[in-house]
């Protein structure tokens, strides 16, 4: 069983959270701003990119990743990828805001993302999302 990196999975789920519930867009974060620069891949170890691509995957397509971008990878960036008030984006809002207050589910719960079904699903997203 691998632990997600805790810190990036609640950082990711809230800002998918506020921009699902139309709050407000959330600035980047300034605390290490020239760690990923814009142009630049191969910058994470595979175990991150692994994480990533877990992550990704149990957001169903809602968010993409920058470092997918063929052009200009950034691969500190996250973006949501479907419109405003867009189905997908109000279903990943109701399951991110359904994991409070439920033990074992949500940011920093434990999770499996060798297991072959997320596998499969991580990869099949990615080759989607390099597509487009």
């Amino acid at each position: 069983m691998i632990h997600r990196m805790a810190l990036s999975r609640r950082q990711l789920l809230a800002t998918v959270g506020v921009a699902a519930a139309g709050i407000c867009r959330v600035p980047p974060s300034p605390s290490v701003p020239n760690a990923y620069p814009t142009g630049s891949a191969g910058n994470l170890f595979p175990q991150e990119l692994f994480v990533i691509r877990d992550i990704l995957t149990e957001c169903d397509g809602g968010v993409r990743w920058g470092g997918d971008d063929k052009n200009h990878p950034k691969e500190c960036h996250f973006q949501i990828d479907v419109p405003p008030g867009d189905a997908p984006l109000r279903s990943l809002g109701a399951k991110i805001r359904g994991w409070q207050g439920k033990l074992g589910q949500g940011a920093g719960a434990p999770v499996d993302p060798a297991a072959s079904i997320r596998r499969c699903a991580a990869k099949a997203l990615e080759l989607r999302q390099k597509r487009s």
